[in-house]
């Protein structure tokens, strides 16, 4: 019975031909098997970004965590950044070793990208986002045929906004994000949420009336993103350029890509409420204007925002909207700010809230369950949707602060790049625990 089984499974592998002598059905299957002096794959998707890198939002994420782990090259592990490509009527997966090799200062033109050589034992890392060519690769029986073969195919989840907040969303965008969560529900091994929050929401999705069956259900694991100090001075060529206005009085910061959900139109009105009200204190704006490329009727109240920060008659006194601003001058804006303000509608993470903590700047946060997990006690929490609410709020921060009691955000715990690496390998399988806790 055994020998059957055995047999039978040689005869089922992928490139096995049925009516082959058994010698050369062996042969196949033996080719087919792991090396176990080969090191294994960890192959991190990069397809979107391979492509065009906006450098901004989940491109700096993606980016980030790729550099940390070419930087780290566990033993007994090659790391590959590779990308989906559609070719010749079928999805196949290509090494990206000219992004790679650009990543790290190389000639990208000393290398090319063949076809990548994926075995068993490796693990594909979905860490990019690129929903089109992901859903064509599943579609086309990729990340199945891989999973066959002994193959782990895991993705990162940043978040499930566009179906649980469709009107801060162009129209229909939950419908196309939608099909991409039951996409991967389907096909994933495993999902990297990147906060309890999201992993809760995906739990959701997954359980609720009408989801589409699946053979399995992936396991769920969260790994908050990391965040790195701040660029040194001297490496800084545009401080001259901030307004000289910021210092003249307290600075409230937002910072994110100008989008219907981060809260700019209560902020507005919130601080013009102060500002009648006699309340000496700078709103600072820094992110550029987002959705760009789609018609004015599918971004929702981007249009609304940009005219009201651009026309607005405090502009350049009392309100500053700072844009294309590079790493140094963000982080000296960070440094003249007297406080964080984080009024997100919807978020998978917050990363200005570990930037904030990295510059000891106090936060004032909307009370968001992710915001919660990430700044803790560490932030002063605001809820409601009015100006009256916000201006409260702000009121409230300035009197604390006064008194010497507002919330400090120096003692937020966070995880530097290589930190987060490290986990990533350990949730993974690929770092023992002591290589993973290793010193940065």
């Amino acid at each position: 019975g055994e020998r059957a089984a055995l047999l039978a499974a040689l005869a089922a592998l992928p490139g096995v031909d049925e009516s082959a002598p058994l010698q050369r059905q062996l042969a196949a299957g033996i080719a087919l098997a792991p090396d176990r002096l080969a090191p294994r794959q960890l192959l991190v998707d990069v397809t979107s970004i391979a492509r065009h890198d906006l450098r901004t939002g989940i491109e700096r994420v993606v980016r980030a965590g790729l550099l940390e782990l070419l930087r780290l090259q566990p033993p007994g592990v090659r790391v590959e950044p590779v990308y989906l490509s559609h070719e010749d009527g079928r999805w196949q997966c290509r090494y990206a070793r000219q992004y790679g090799f650009a990543l790290l200062g190389m000639d990208p033109q000393l290398t090319h990208d063949p076809i990548a050589d994926v075995l068993p034992g490796d693990i594909y890392y979905g860490a990019d986002f690129a929903p089109g060519a992901v859903a064509g690769a599943a579609a086309g029986g990729l990340f199945a045929g891989w999973r066959a073969r002994g193959v782990e195919v895991d993705f990162v989840l940043y978040d499930l906004l566009p179906v649980r907040r469709p009107e801060f969303f162009p129209p229909n965008a939950d419908l196309g994000h939608g099909a991409w969560l039951d996409v991967i529900a389907a096909e994933a091994d495993r999902l990297v949420c990147i906060s309890d929050a999201v992993a809760d929401d995906m739990r959701e999705w997954m359980a609720r009336p009408g989801a589409p069956a699946r053979a399995t259900t992936p396991a769920l694991a969260t790994l908050h993103l990391g965040a790195d100090l701040g660029v040194p001075a001297a490496a800084a060529a545009d401080f001259a350029e901030l307004p000289a206005a910021l210092a003249a009085r307290p600075v409230f910061l937002m910072v994110g890509t100008i989008e219907p959900r981060k809260g700019h139109l209560q902020a507005l009105a919130a601080f013009e409420l102060l500002w009648r009200q006699g309340v000496e204190v700078n709103l600072v704006i820094v992110g550029n204007e987002g959705w760009r490329p789609l018609a004015a009727p599918e971004r929702r109240t981007i249009p609304l925002i940009v005219q009201r920060l651009a026309h607005h008659p405090e502009l350049g006194r009392r309100l500053f909207w700072l844009q294309g601003l590079g790493d140094a001058a963000l982080d000296e804006v960070y440094r003249r700010s007297a406080c964080l303000l984080a009024a997100s509608e919807g978020e998978g993470f917050g990363l200005p809230l570990i930037e904030a903590a990295l510059h000891r700047l106090p936060i004032l946060a909307r009370a968001l369950p992710v915001f919660r997990e990430v700044a803790k006690e560490h932030a002063l929490y605001f809820s409601g949707d009015t100006d009256a609410a916000l201006a409260g709020a702000v009121r409230d921060w300035l009197a604390l602060d006064a008194a010497g009691r507002a919330p400090p955000s120096a003692g937020m715990g966070w995880l530097t790049w290589r930190a987060h690496a490290r986990g990533l390998l350990r949730l993974l399988g690929l770092a023992d625990a002591d290589a993973a806790h290793a010193p940065d």
